[in-house]
C-alpha cells in the first residue's frame, strides 16, 4: 500500500479529479482521433465524485445504482454508453430518463439538466428520502439544494458540493472530495 499521508493521497486524488475535467478541454483532434464530449467528462466525474461517497444503508453489491435523468439527454445517453459494459463506483448502473420530477422517487442518484433547473424544488420535494443523490448538471444546482452540481470555471470543469444536502440524505463525502470541490451552504 503506499504510503503518503492525507495530504500525498489528497493530491493524488486532485490530480485525478482535474486530469479527467482538462479532457474536455483538449483541443479539436486530428482525423481519426477521438474526441470526448462535456457531458463524457460529466460521466466520468460523476463517477468518481460517487465513488467517494459513502451511503448509511449501503445496498447490497450485485444491486445497481438506479440513476434518473430528468431533462440532460445528452448526460443520460453518455452514462448509458460509458457504463453499459463496466461498473459505475463499483456497481452495475441503469439510467432511467424521466419528463416529470415526481417520477424520480425510485432512484439512488437524480440528476437534473439544465434546461429543467425550475423543476428543482420539486426533484428536492420528491427525493426527500433517504440515501437519494440530486446533482444538477449545470451551475447554481448546489446553491439551490441540490447535493452536488457541475459547473464551469473558465475552461475547466469543475464541480460544487452542498454538505447540508448530503447530511440530509443521509450521505457521506470523503474529506478527500470536499477538499477539492467548491463547497456551497451551510455545513
Amino acid at each position: 500500500m503506499w504510503e503518503g499521508g492525507p495530504r500525498a493521497s489528497r493530491r493524488w486524488v486532485l490530480l485525478g479529479l482535474t486530469s479527467l475535467a482538462a479532457l474536455c478541454l483538449r483541443p479539436a483532434p486530428a482525423a481519426g482521433q477521438a474526441a470526448y464530449s462535456e457531458e463524457a467528462v460529466k460521466a466520468a466525474l460523476l463517477e468518481k465524485v460517487v465513488s467517494f461517497l459513502e451511503w448509511s444503508r449501503p445496498p447490497a453489491p450485485q444491486q445497481p445504482f438506479n440513476l434518473t435523468v430528468l431533462g440532460s439527454d445528452a448526460l443520460a445517453g453518455e452514462l448509458e454508453r460509458l457504463f453499459a459494459e463496466r461498473p459505475f463506483a463499483g456497481r452495475r448502473l441503469t439510467v432511467k430518463r424521466v419528463s416529470k420530477p415526481n417520477q424520480t422517487t425510485d432512484a439512488d442518484i437524480v440528476v437534473v439538466g439544465r434546461e429543467q433547473a425550475r423543476e428543482l424544488p420539486a426533484v428536492l420535494k420528491a427525493c426527500t428520502r433517504e440515501g437519494v443523490l440530486v446533482v444538477g448538471d449545470g451551475p447554481g444546482f448546489a446553491e439551490a439544494g441540490a447535493a452536488i452540481d457541475f459547473f464551469r470555471e473558465g475552461s475547466r470543469l469543475r464541480f460544487a458540493v452542498r454538505p447540508s444536502a448530503l447530511k440530509q440524505a443521509r450521505i457521506k463525502a470523503s474529506y478527500k472530495l470536499l477538499g477539492i470541490a467548491r463547497i456551497v451552504g451551510e455545513p
